[in-house]
């Protein structure tokens, strides 16, 4: 998301009035699947929004002031391998670019009060930008987890027994 103005009305979308622009399109057991009135429901709606835009482009880290000081933006989420591209290094996670880009962005949104995010290949990768300043951290994908765990599997089935 790299305009603003888009990136302003695709937040107003999220909430319902007056805070933002979002239809009535929700039935009555929304909260606790009890039956609730209209007023109750947007409230409860509206206060449990999370907003999450992805950073992915210079474009986008080039405007992040401009973009972190909209209303609604709750956290920053990096993607770092299109990220890596939009920095001609594509999928050098440890280059120092894409570190410091992040970086910087993390610092920016500590001043906007907008969480920073992430999302990585590995736990390894995630407690390094933990360690950083993030705050909102993704460690793999279902896949990953999976071929781990596989390799793992077949490294003890293939080891030599006493």
């Amino acid at each position: 998301m790299e305009d603003p103005r888009v990136l302003e009305e695709t937040l107003s979308w999220m909430r319902f009035p007056p805070e933002g622009r979002r239809g009535y399109g929700v039935n009555a057991t929304m909260i606790d699947y009890e039956a609730r009135g209209f007023g109750e429901i947007i409230e409860h709606q509206n206060r449990n929004i999370l907003a999450v835009v992805q950073f992915e482009t210079t474009t986008a880290m080039d405007r992040a002031d401009e973009l972190l000081s909209l209303e609604g933006l709750d956290i920053a989420m990096v993607g770092p391998a299109d990220l890596s591209i939009s920095l001609g290094i594509p999928g050098q996670f440890e280059h120092p670019l894409l570190i410091s880009t992040v970086e910087r962005l993390i610092e920016k949104c500590n001043r906007h009060g907008v969480v920073p995010g992430i999302q990585v290949r590995s736990a390894a990768m995630a407690r390094a930008w933990v360690d950083r300043g993030m705050r909102f951290v993704g460690a793999g994908g279902e896949h990953g987890l999976l071929l781990e765990k596989a390799k793992e599997a077949v490294a003890l089935l293939r080891a030599p027994r006493p």
